[in-house]
């Protein structure tokens, strides 16, 4: 067989492979858009809520979270709602920051003005905050967009079901105040009791 032939068979045989992987795709069922209600499985048995404001303090001149040091109950399904007037986007000190992490089904609901949708993701670009979790135990990173603008707020909520007890470090990982390092009040402790 001369290199034109083999050549030939070759081209031949990976054109069929591409034609039979996109029948394959096209025929296997596709995924599932996702829904926009928590799945009823993810709020079954006790739950808890944590509720947490992302706003401008005039005292310090700085944006800081409405609390630093939170307590939520082990094994338990806790919602967490951010809510963020802040409408400055911020860079990120780490780009892949930009994932939502160590969420119930991986994913947050971000809401603004009447739209809400569940994402898996945030573009970089369009990050303000995050509530952010690295440790032995808890792998943890939400990312929060901007608010639409001032006094209209961008609302994220997600699940996490924290179930070893411990004191941890949270914080924002935006640099969100002074370039390289986030304002006084975007980082504190989470007891999980």
């Amino acid at each position: 067989m001369d290199d034109q032939s083999w050549f030939n068979r070759i081209a031949v045989g990976v054109v069929v492979a591409v034609l039979l992987l996109g029948v394959a795709l096209a025929l296997s069922p596709s995924v599932p858009t996702p829904t926009r209600t928590v799945p009823a499985s993810a709020t079954a048995g006790p739950t808890a809520y944590l509720n947490l404001t992302i706003g401008y303090n005039p005292t310090t001149g700085a944006d800081d979270f409405s609390a630093s040091n939170l307590v939520v109950p082990s094994h338990t399904r806790v919602v967490v709602t951010i809510t963020n007037q802040d409408p400055e986007a911020s860079r990120l000190l780490v780009p892949w920051d930009n994932q939502v992490i160590g969420t119930y089904g991986g994913n947050e609901l971000v809401s603004t003005g009447n739209a809400s949708y569940w994402v898996s993701a945030v573009a970089a670009t369009d990050i303000g905050h995050t509530f952010t979790i690295h440790d032995a135990l808890y792998n943890i990173s939400v990312p929060i967009p901007p608010a639409a603008r001032l006094g209209s707020p961008t609302v994220v909520s997600f699940i996490l079901v924290l179930n070893w007890q411990e004191t941890t470090n949270w914080g924002c990982v935006a640099e969100c105040s002074a370039p390289g390092m986030a304002a006084d009040r975007m980082y504190g402790t989470l007891t999980v009791d």
